[in-house]
């Protein structure tokens, strides 16, 4: 529950309590009051929360002195807000060693010294509460519907930072992935506040501090008080978050819906702000194109079409990546819309990623992307790769999440030293992923230098000579019937990934070791023992390679060993 602003001091002036009176504790009339609850056990730590009010007849102050004591320090411990206590109904007066205690701890105690209605207390400041909580909950409203004004008027978060600010009283912070962070006020205002200057908001995105990214973070400050992050998303990627210095966890409670709002106002803003820059960069943005149809006639005219020094060395890393619909009426309206959504995230994630690269939109289903690095080409590359796994692993979620009825594939070249290379790069690129539509198990990205064989298969222009080349070495297996035929394949295929161990076979398999033996049997008798010599176990996981390239039949349960 949110915790409001009512506090002990305003339930001594509400009319109910002109007969109460305060008898311990005023040091703590400040406490929060959350809600009121009615108990008389003795271990009632469990029944209390953070911030209750406790009504009571006293019956527990028929206990032992230690039981009584009990009593109160739980509730102190519990952070109650206070205690009433009514007189006449089971006691007469309140023992003095409580209110010894209350007052050491400035924990209130409110006596009744005559019988009072418990539902009228409990109705009247529960009445009180609820209504204080919808005056503020009309409040957060009022500020959401202000800043989507705003976010009509202006396209700076610095403006949502302002009026964040201005209708919470608190230092508010944007920290970004994709742009330079923002304060407001300026931290250089407020000295205790500098550990707040370049936080890390990646760091916490790694560690899985934002959890699915739908809830808010809470971090303690070193000088006190603690920091409210919500994250801003866009296409389900991180971009950014939004952050308020807040007291403690309730105030932060009492200030989400205000961060929430902010938030998604922040998310509109960056996304325009992408959505501008990718229609500004297709505008310009000429390389792949110049490079593909051998308009660049020098690596200097490349390097500069591309906003590279002259005469610098690096790296270039060609990917493809290709959308696909299920089939159905609006299959091209899903394309097209993905279509419009891809450039503007790929834009994004390389930012994100603090990656420089170049765009182009094939067609509506394929895209290239051409990623640039500078420096000595062996570091160059591998920073190409790396970037480029992080790039096409938050892309592939969001398609997994985002886009149902959709998939995306992706395939990158080998890559190359030299810009004029970018069309054999982009055309092994290709290979790659035509490889992955037809060999599922490699998976939704594919690079060609991790392909192996599948290289060589692929290039091999007589489909006929492959498929002889497969009848040769499984043709017994392919005569059979469909099932026995997908059983002892798929059998073959791990056990000589998992190099020849029975044991590892049949585990992955899921199927008992009698099993495995009663196929391992058949197969002998079909093609012989598989590991008799090196070059027919080299043959066979060729002869399995072709015939998942020619059939795109997916025959393996899972990977093998060191690929799980």
């Amino acid at each position: 529950m949110n915790v409001t602003d009512l506090q002990v001091r305003d339930i001594l002036q509400r009319p109910l309590f002109a007969g109460a009176r305060l008898a311990a504790g005023g040091l703590g009339i400040g406490r929060p009051v959350g809600w009121v609850h009615v108990i008389e056990i003795v271990r009632n730590a469990p029944f209390v929360s953070r911030h209750d009010l406790i009504l009571t007849t006293g019956l527990w102050l028929k206990q032992s002195i230690q039981d009584r004591l009990d009593y109160v320090r739980q509730l102190i411990v519990q952070e109650a807000a206070g205690l009433i206590l009514e007189l006449g109904t089971s006691i007469d007066e309140v023992p003095e060693e409580v209110l010894e205690l209350a007052e050491e701890h400035g924990f209130p105690v409110i006596v009744f010294d005559r019988p009072v209605r418990f539902s009228d207390i409990t109705q009247d400041i529960h009445a009180l509460i609820l209504g204080r909580r919808r005056g503020q909950q009309d409040a957060a409203d009022r500020f959401a519907r202000r800043l989507q004004q705003l976010t009509l008027q202006h396209s700076d978060i610095a403006a949502v930072l302002r009026l964040l600010h201005a209708d919470t009283g608190r230092q508010t912070l944007f920290y970004s992935l994709l742009e330079p962070d923002r304060h407001h006020p300026p931290l250089a205002a407020e000295p205790e506040l500098r550990e707040l200057a370049g936080l890390d908001v990646r760091e916490l995105e790694q560690a899985g501090r934002f959890g699915d990214g739908r809830a808010p973070l809470l971090l303690p400050l070193e000088q006190g008080g603690q920091l409210l992050l919500r994250p801003v998303l866009g296409y389900g990627q991180l971009l950014a978050a939004v952050g308020l210095v807040v007291e403690d966890a309730e105030e932060a409670e009492l200030r989400s819906p205000y961060l929430e709002a902010a938030a998604s106002a922040a998310a509109a803003l960056t996304l325009r702000t992408q959505f501008s820059r990718e229609h500004d960069a297709r505008r310009q943005d000429r390389l792949i194109p110049e490079l593909m149809e051998g308009k660049a006639r020098s690596e200097e005219q490349a390097r500069s079409l591309a906003g590279l020094p002259a005469g610098g060395a690096g790296a270039a890393l060609a990917l493809l990546l290709e959308l696909d619909a299920d089939d159905g009426e609006d299959r091209g309206d899903r394309l097209e819309g993905a279509a419009r959504d891809l450039p503007v995230l790929l834009r994004t994630l390389l930012r994100k990623h603090g990656l420089r690269g170049s765009l182009h939109a094939e067609s509506a289903s394929l895209t290239r992307l051409l990623l640039l690095a500078d420096g000595s080409f062996a570091a160059a590359e591998q920073r190409l790769l790396g970037g480029a796994r992080r790039v096409l692993e938050d892309a592939l979620r969001y398609a997994g999440e985002q886009l149902g009825g959709m998939r995306l594939r992706a395939a990158a070249g080998k890559a190359r030293g030299a810009l004029l290379d970018a069309p054999a790069a982009f055309r092994e690129a290709g290979q790659a992923l035509e490889i992955a539509r037809r060999v599922p198990e490699l998976g939704e990205a594919v690079f060609y230098h991790e392909l192996g064989a599948y290289q060589l298969l692929q290039a091999i222009p007589d489909a006929q000579l492959l498929g002889g080349y497969v009848q040769d070495h499984l043709g017994p297996i392919l005569q059979l019937e469909k099932e026995a035929r997908r059983q002892l394949l798929e059998t073959l295929d791990m056990y000589l990934k998992c190099f020849g161990s029975k044991h590892e076979t049949a585990r992955r398999l899921f199927i008992h070791r009698q099993t495995l033996y009663n196929r391992m049997e058949r197969l002998n008798e079909l093609i012989g023992d598989p590991f008799r010599e090196p070059h027919k176990r080299i043959g066979l996981e060729m002869a399995l390679m072709a015939y998942k390239l020619r059939t795109g039949a997916g025959i393996s349960r899972g990977p093998g060993p060191g690929q799980a």
